[in-house]
């Protein structure tokens, strides 16, 4: 039965049906056509990716959280104010800090790693090996979270050591938010104390200038001081002296006195605000870790006074060294947990108002002391000098500005203390929200991330090879390759067949194939490329060598003969002659004799198994294939042969490897190319045209040899046809031989 060859007609969209559904299959065909090189790419990307991840060590994140606390009507914004803004731009509105993001760049500062590793060792001397300064930088990274959170996090190979830096770097930054709070109020308590120091030196002054006085007003030499003579002249000097010196200092302790009081008072109060003790969290240590290391210490006690009894080799010293080794392997293979308890402890701003308290308790004491002292002393210099004479005017003038000094002494005072309270109880902006404990699974590496992307690099690196190395193969695959690089029509094709069996050709022991079947195409593909003008005579030839070419000259002629035409099969191959074996003649005599003048024409011809099939087989071969083909005798015999038959099939050689081919083009109505799918190139079939041309031959077409069937294909037509009737035909035995994964053959 004579079917349409599919072909690009067979195959286009039909109105208004989209075009890209056929583009799309032939994309599909192209991937599985080169499934061998995606599957290699996917394997090495992913075994690389594989091993890469094996490779890599585990990575553990510890985070500690801290707050950056605002004072009443501030507040952390971003850059443009909005409510949701963070980031870098963020900035304190209302206060002198810093933004929210300068806070977090500064958590990884050298400068703060420096006194975080000093913190972790002064707490963890047992810690091995010793933190540095580079690993903390380089672990550390901070996480700006709005309104005022910062989050810490710490990355390293060690569970524990991730989170002793992520606790102490928080516990480093809320040390020094605290001193730098108070730092404004020291530099205001050492101003105010180097006033003081300033005053004080006026005050003394002043004393000096009294003392003076006396002297310059001639007080003593006067006799001011009574009739007593001399000594009692230098004992009224020398009691003014002193009792100036008295009063001078009694103002400065006044002063400091009523300074203390107050400040006590201003203690009290901001004291008794505060709560004596406050809830904190408390890191415990493993206790196993504690247990496993008091049975080592007393181990090596133990070990220690054995080795003064016994010798080395002794059953007792091998079973505690035994049991050392054991508990160094749990201690080295233990994972320390530690255990968040909420302790109570006392107010460390409570304890420093009570230790300033008292310290200002006892200075009251010493002062009250100091000023009973110089009431004394200035009652005693009072009664030398109460007969003083009307000069004491100028004197008491004196004593006012001593006086005056002392009051602004006092005031000075009093405003030191001050400072010294806010001093006392300034906290930092900075507060420990939350500290971290062990983590117990690594952030690094993802390897499930990892493997996904490398799965995607992977299928995507192997489909853009597949699409590069199809861009670079220049063989033919498809019909649309042949049709558009050559423009040549393609008449048909034929699938590979598994199929072993020996005998003759396929269309003769398996009638009902998918090969047979694309033969008979094939003759139906010829018959209509040639209604106006009937092929008499035809030449099958290839580009190059073990194509088909042969065998599809011999099924060729076995089909159209069973379509009732009378056909001759001509083997012109007069170098490696191969149709008298598939068409079972014998190559005994042929064209040679008959172009030789040694037998005639019809004793040439032998019957096939076809009727209506004869062949003409090659017969010696000649030492010159070329110039016989070329004679004149040559042309004759061709038209000899197309007055005995309907059809003369000429199979010749590769038009590629010699002339012969050309020359018998030439010689007959058209030509037949056949080319291997996935073998023969571009160029060489476009050669093969233009060889053809020149020679002033006819390429009707070209027939696509060994074809693979598939679902992806282009050639569904005969994967269906193959599915329905060779299998429904030769029953499950040809499907089981198909699964035998035989290499497949051309047919």
């Amino acid at each position: 039965m004579d079917r349409p060859t599919p072909g690009p007609s067979a195959n286009a969209p039909a109105a208004g049906q989209q075009s890209t559904i056929p583009d799309l299959r032939l994309y599909v065909g192209l991937v599985l056509r080169r499934s061998w090189a995606i599957a290699i790419v996917f394997g090495v990307v992913f075994v690389g990716a594989v091993v890469y991840v094996s490779s890599l060590p585990s990575i553990f994140e510890a985070t500690s959280k801290i707050v950056i606390l605002t004072p009443p009507g501030e507040r952390y914004v971003g850059s443009l104010s909005s409510p949701g803004a963070t980031g870098e731009g963020a900035a304190p509105v209302g206060g002198s800090g810093v933004s929210l993001g300068t806070e977090a760049r500064m958590v990884g500062s050298r400068l703060r790693a420096e006194k975080t590793a000093v913190l972790i060792r002064e707490e963890n001397a047992d810690l091995s090996p010793r933190l540095t300064t580079d690993e903390i930088t380089g672990s550390l990274a901070a996480e700006t979270v709005e309104p005022d959170e910062i989050r810490i996090h710490a990355r390293s190979k060690s569970p524990e050591r991730a989170m002793l830096i992520a606790n102490a770097t928080a516990a480093i930054c809320m040390e020094e938010s605290t001193r730098d709070a108070s730092g404004e109020l020291r530099n205001r308590r050492e101003y105010i104390e180097k006033l003081l120091k300033t005053l004080e030196g006026e005050m003394r002054k002043a004393e000096s200038d009294v003392a003076n006085y006396l002297r310059e007003a001639g007080l003593i030499e006067e006799g001011l001081l009574g009739e007593s003579g001399k000594e009692e002249g230098k004992a009224g000097a020398s009691g003014l002296s002193e009792y100036a010196s008295s009063k001078a200092e009694k103002r400065m302790v006044d002063a400091q006195l009523t300074a203390t009081r107050a400040y006590i008072a201003a203690l009290q109060q901001k004291q008794n605000s505060l709560s004596r003790t406050e809830q904190v969290s408390t890191l415990l240590e493993d206790p196993l870790l504690g247990e496993l290391r008091k049975r080592l210490t007393t181990l090596e006690v133990d070990l220690i006074q054995a080795k003064t009894k016994y010798t080395d080799q002794n059953p007792k010293i091998q079973d505690i060294q035994d049991e050392i080794a054991e508990v160094k392997r749990r201690l080295q293979e233990h994972t320390p947990k530690p255990i968040e308890v909420p302790t109570t402890q006392v107010n460390p701003v409570y304890e420093s108002l009570q230790q300033r308290l008292f310290e200002s308790e006892m200075k009251i004491v010493e002062l009250e002391a100091q000023q009973q002292a110089l009431d004394a002393q200035i009652s005693k210099t009072r009664t030398a000098i109460k007969n003083l004479p009307e000069k004491r005017q100028r004197l008491e003038g004196l004593n006012r500005i001593a006086d005056g000094l002392g009051t602004r002494y006092a005031a000075l005072l009093d405003k030191l203390q001050d400072a010294r309270i806010d001093e006392a109880v300034q906290q930092g902006n900075v507060k420990i929200a939350d500290l971290s404990g062990v983590p117990k699974r690594p952030v690094l590496p993802q390897r499930r991330k990892t493997l996904l992307f490398a799965i995607l690099i992977g299928l995507a690196g192997g489909i853009a090879l597949a699409f590069f190395l199809d861009y670079l193969d220049t063989a033919i695959q498809t019909p649309d390759d042949i049709e558009r690089h050559a423009g040549i029509p393609c008449l048909g094709f034929v699938p590979m067949t598994i199929d072993d069996t020996p005998g003759s050709i396929i269309t003769i022991r398996k009638p009902k194939s998918p090969s047979s079947e694309a033969y008979r195409s094939l003759r139906s593909a010829l018959k209509y490329a040639s209604l106006d003008a009937p092929i008499r005579t035809m030449c099958v030839s290839s580009a190059g060598a073990s194509e088909g070419k042969s065998m599809t000259t011999a099924n060729l002629a076995a089909v159209t003969a069973e379509s009732g035409l009378r056909v001759i099969a001509v083997d012109t191959d007069l170098r490696r002659p191969s149709l008298h074996r598939l068409l079972e003649g014998d190559n005994e005599y042929g064209v040679t004799n008959v172009l030789a003048g040694d037998m005639p024409l019809e004793r040439a011809l032998q019957p096939t198994l076809v009727d209506g099939l004869l062949l003409l087989a090659t017969g010696p071969l000649p030492p010159n294939p070329s110039e016989l083909l070329d004679s004149r005798r040559m042309s004759e015999l061709v038209q000899e042969l197309s007055a005995q038959c309907d059809l003369v099939i000429f199979d010749t050689p590769p038009l590629l490897v010699v002339t012969d081919a050309t020359i018998m083009s030439s010689k007959c109505d058209a030509t037949v190319l056949v080319a291997e799918t996935g073998r023969v190139s571009r160029e060489a079939v476009q050669k093969c045209r233009d060889l053809i041309t020149t020679a002033r031959g006819k390429v009707v077409g070209v027939v696509l040899n060994k074809v693979r069937l598939t679902k992806a294909s282009s050639y569904y037509y005969y994967y269906y046809y193959r599915e329905y009737y060779y299998y429904g035909y030769y029953g499950d035995s040809a499907r089981r031989r198909g699964r035998g994964r035989r290499r497949p053959t051309a047919a």
